[in-house]
């Protein structure tokens, strides 16, 4: 049976996280496209030459960061109803779901939480996602 990959949503208190890790930071106060959100991830993940800016690519890429030689992956989205707004409404949610099924692959291939992370600030449009989609998910620090 596979496990379910659990996304983290916070409140204001910023997620303690180990030294070791890699943390990408994504506020969506400056990260309005998806063009933006691709060079984040490409740049703070070292993405190979040949990454393709697409949601398939983007999460080919996330399964195998072989490169990182297995440090941790901690993904932090905050400021989260301001991410990616200027793009299509439903992008969000099948980006979030591009994280999370890359989380479950890392979770099912390690078999440990601790790989690949995912924290996304409490807002109301998280809200209104949690509801609707069926996105595993806890709250931490409220």
């Amino acid at each position: 049976m596979k496990d379910l990959f659990t996304l983290k949503v916070f409140n204001k208190q910023y997620p303690a996280l180990t030294k070791d890790s890699l943390t990408i930071d994504v506020d969506g106060i400056n990260i309005k496209t998806l063009a933006q959100c691709y060079a984040l991830f490409a740049k703070k993940l070292q993405f190979p030459a040949y990454f393709d800016n697409n949601l398939d690519a983007f999460y080919d890429t996330l399964i195998d960061l072989a490169w990182l030689r297995e440090q941790p992956v901690n993904i932090i989205i905050t400021n989260f109803d301001d991410w990616l707004e200027q793009e299509e409404d439903d992008l969000k949610i099948r980006f979030l779901f591009t994280l999370t099924d890359a989380g479950e692959t890392w979770l099912n291939t390690k078999q440990s939480e601790a790989f690949f992370n995912l924290y996304v600030q409490q807002s109301n449009t998280l809200n209104e996602i949690l509801e609707t989609c069926e996105l595993n998910y806890i709250s931490i620090n409220n």
